[in-house]
Order: structure tokens, then sequence, then C-alpha cells
């Protein structure tokens, strides 16, 4: 039998797909055999996660990412105008966010792409797995004989495409609501650097009811992470394409339907 207790001022949910278990602040309570194989930790989850990503093969895209050469839409330096329609959730069409028309058509086709396996993922898994990677931090470390150089995006909204014309001359772009700090690169911050980032304040300071905007989490970041020697911030925005990192985050909680909440109730 597995016994937990929460810590004074925390409480612990673990939803199952047809029950929960709740653990009220300094209480003790006995979960089954069945709970037992749920995870009961940031830590659980989190390497739980990393296994499926080891699984799915390939780099850990949410810590190591790499943009395709056919997959991924480069959004930062699209129109004014469209990129805050965009980003205040408005639907917004590729074409008021590039307005080179060498660029858009590039972008079409890779929007084309992205919302073929997107597609194929919901399709197969139920899986929402096209992104917008709102900002990258970039850092390195030493690594054996050489070094190991990260790059992991810092908020991500899931993107939904839908083709406009009838011959799919254009795609609109739409943002959902809901808003998430990266969570491999939350944990590497804690494991590696003892760095705490109150996630709900971070996602509560982009304003998102009055208008969403990312800046005062890259200054946070910023702010946090100087004593991380090297790492930079940027403003990048990118829909990437085909990363085995956001699928398997993705699959990870769909499949296991794990919900993990530590904070007052």
């Amino acid at each position: 039998m597995l016994r937990v207790r929460a810590p004074p001022g925390k409480s612990v949910l673990l939803g199952a797909p047809h029950r929960a278990v709740s653990v009220r602040p300094g209480s003790v309570g006995d979960v089954s055999e069945s709970a037992s194989a749920l995870p009961l930790s940031v830590d659980d989850v989190f390497a739980d996660w990393r296994a499926q990503a080891a699984r799915i093969g390939g780099r850990d895209t949410m810590l190591h990412f790499r943009e395709s050469r056919d997959g991924s839409i480069d959004l930062t330096g699209a129109h004014p105008s469209g990129l805050a329609q965009l980003l205040a959730g408005r639907a917004t069409r590729l074409s008021s966010l590039l307005r080179d028309p060498e660029h858009l058509a590039d972008a079409r086709r890779r929007a084309r792409s992205i919302r073929s396996k997107a597609d194929q993922l919901q399709r197969q898994r139920g899986i929402a797995a096209a992104q917008l990677a709102i900002g990258f931090a970039s850092w390195n470390r030493p690594k054996d004989n050489g070094r190991e150089d990260f790059a992991a995006p810092v908020i991500l909204r899931h993107v939904h495409l839908l083709p406009r014309g009838s011959s799919v001359d254009d795609y609109e772009i739409s943002l959902s609501d809901e808003v998430r700090i990266n969570p491999a690169l939350v944990e590497y911050l804690r494991q590696e650097h003892d760095v705490i980032v109150d996630v709900d304040e971070w996602v509560a300071a982009t304003g998102l009811a009055h208008g969403f905007d990312p800046a005062p989490v890259f200054n946070r970041l910023r702010t946090l992470t100087r004593p991380v020697l090297g790492m930079l911030v940027n403003e990048r925005l990118v829909v990437p394409g085909r990363e085995r990192g956001l699928v398997a985050l993705e699959s990870y909680i769909r499949s296991k339907s794990v919900v993990l909440r530590i904070g007052a109730r």
C-alpha cells in the first residue's frame, strides 16, 4: 500500500480516467495499488514524459529544438498588424502575416505539411500536436570532450491551421486560449540550477484575458536565469513541424490522463 503525505499548504490531485485521488494539506491517505502506478511528483511526471519521448526516437526537441528543413513556419518577421491580430486571439490568414510572395508560397507549403501531420495525429491518437513556440532560450554546457547546446521553446500555444480558398491558396491560423510554459525548461532549470519558475504566475503575466503579451515572461526568464552562464532569450515565433518532443508531451497527457497540481486550492 502506498502512503502519500501532502506538504503543509499544498495539495496534490492525481487524476485517472475514471477516478481521482486527493490528498489534503497535512493529511495522510492510502492510495490503492491501481493508483500507485501513477506518477506522484513533478519529477516522476517529467521523467515518464522524457522516457516516452526517447521511445518515440530522435532528439528531445523541448530542450534541443532545431527547425526541420521543410516543416517549420517562422513568423518572427511577420507583419506587425497581422501578428498583433494573431496573438490577440483572432483568426489570421498567412497572407496577412507574410506579405512577401516568395515567403508566403513557402509558408503555404509548410502549413500544408504541418496540417497533414497534425490531422493524422488527431485521427490516430487524439493529439492536438500543432503548436506555436513563442520565444526560445539558448545556452550550452560542457559534455564529455565537447559541449551540449540547448534551444528550448519558452511559451507554447496550440495552433489550428484551416485551408482557405477553392485551390487552398491561403491558410487561416488561430491559437487556442491555453498558454503553457515549456515544462522541460522549467524542470531543467529546477534540477540543474535550483531555479524555481512560478508557472501559474508567469502564465497570468501574459495577460491573456486582456490581450496576450509574452514580453513579461521573457523578462522574468532573463532575470531568473542570470546565474545560468551564457543563457540568452530571444523572441522568435515558430510553428514547428513534426517535432517529436511536442508530440510525446501531448501523447503522454492524453494517454495517461494525468493531472498533477501542486499549490494552494
